[in-house]
């Protein structure tokens, strides 16, 4: 599953990320990483960005990009 298709208010744990060097580097700085979970927070009014929360923070993500993270779902945050 990708995380543009988890529901909004679910979490998510990561399971993958495919994407340019430039990008994992960057989704790594924002604590986005292999094993991290994330709650989907909002979805703009049209769908792209969406609003995450990973940890203490509160990330938007482009669809473009969300769509390269492949994650599963998760009962609760840890």
């Amino acid at each position: 599953m990708k995380l543009t298709e988890v529901p909004k208010g679910k979490f998510c744990k990561i399971k993958s990320i495919s994407a340019q060097d430039r990008y994992l580097k960057r989704f790594a700085e924002m604590g986005l990483r292999t094993g991290a979970c994330v709650k989907v927070l909002r979805f703009a009014p049209l769908g792209d960005p969406i609003e995450v929360k990973i940890g203490n923070a509160f990330l938007s993500i482009r669809c473009e990009n969300a769509g390269r993270i492949e994650v599963d779902l998760a009962d609760k945050s840890n």
